[in-house]
């Protein structure tokens, strides 16, 4: 009878911990998403500016492909991010592009809004004094062409009916096992003592 017990208990085990496993594995495997984005250098009333200074990513990590247009028609201008030490040689540079040049395509990772992957290797960026990570176009920082790329704030979580899908596994797993170490612990002590192997003798003998 112990040993029936036993191996009913392993079985409802394994029963019920296998689906928390199935979520571990799925989340192993989302590949990181993409936003592209193309941003353009100008001039917009005598100041000289991003099209986009404000790049908000919807998570994170994240690859970002960021395509630069100079389309100012006198002036020279970039798309640059620098390390935490603000000097260059910088990790991420267009070159200044003159009026006309092709576009420059730069694809990063951004792993976190203190972190960047690009061409293999990982570094600091500079941080926005506004938040977030700082880019700039070299000729004209100091006149403010600055832009920064921030997270989004996440959307509002949708309204779940009863409780997480998580604590109600949990719950059920709680009574699953609860209930079944109740079962077992019965058939163990009725198996174990000779008082209670034969219901029948205690009836002829007017016990309960």
């Amino acid at each position: 009878m112990k040993r029936f017990a036993l191996i009913i208990a392993t079985t409802l085990l394994v029963a019920v911990g296998t689906p928390l496993l199935v979520p571990v594995v799925a989340a192993q495997t989302t590949p990181i998403p993409t936003l592209t984005l193309t941003i353009i250098g100008e001039t917009n009333n005598s100041k000289q500016v991003f099209s986009k200074p404000l790049i908000l990513l919807p998570e994170i990590p994240l690859d970002l492909v960021i395509t630069f247009h100079n389309g100012d028609p006198t002036m020279a201008h970039s798309f640059t991010i620098a390390d935490v030490n603000g000097t260059p040689p910088y990790p991420i540079n267009s070159q200044i592009l003159s009026p006309g040049a092709p576009n420059v395509t730069l694809s990063f990772t951004v792993l976190s809004l203190t972190r960047i992957a690009y061409n293999g290797t990982q570094f600091t960026p500079q941080p926005s004094p506004a938040g977030g990570i700082l880019f700039f176009c070299i000729p004209h920082q100091a006149a403010g062409m600055v832009g920064r790329i921030d997270l989004a704030g996440l959307a509002p979580p949708t309204a779940e009916k009863g409780i997480l899908l998580r604590a109600y596994w949990i719950g059920l797993i709680g009574i699953a096992v609860t209930l079944l170490w109740v079962v077992i612990s019965y058939y163990i002590i009725k198996s174990s003592s000779r008082h209670f192997k034969d219901h029948a003798d205690h009836v002829r003998r007017g016990l309960p």
